[in-house]
């Protein structure tokens, strides 16, 4: 498990207070992203690790709370990525457009 601009252990309690400076608790709450990869490409945790890691600080940058991790109980490997609705830093919604 990792994350970025914020810990692990207390990513959601972290996430909420964010919620709550900006007063924009209502609403989408967070996203959530499944990165996956067919067995026949035999990636290992650690190489499905840094690919969750490197997209989460592509696309969140230093604005956005984040949490990811590998799953490794299945037949292929897949980690998912979960993050704040709310900039840490402007306090703005994150923007998903179709």
């Amino acid at each position: 498990m990792g994350s970025i601009n914020c810990l692990p252990d207390t990513a959601f309690e972290q996430m909420v207070e964010t919620k709550n400076i900006f007063h924009k608790t209502g609403n989408r709450q967070g996203y959530h992203v499944i990165i996956s990869f067919s067995p026949e490409e035999k990636v290992s945790a650690e190489q499905a690790m840094y690919v969750l890691e490197h997209f989460a600080k592509d696309v969140l940058g230093d604005d956005y709370e984040a949490v990811f991790a590998v799953h490794t109980d299945r037949e292929h490997m897949h980690g998912h990525l979960i993050w704040n609705s709310v900039s840490v830093t402007t306090g703005k919604k994150y923007n998903s457009p179709k």
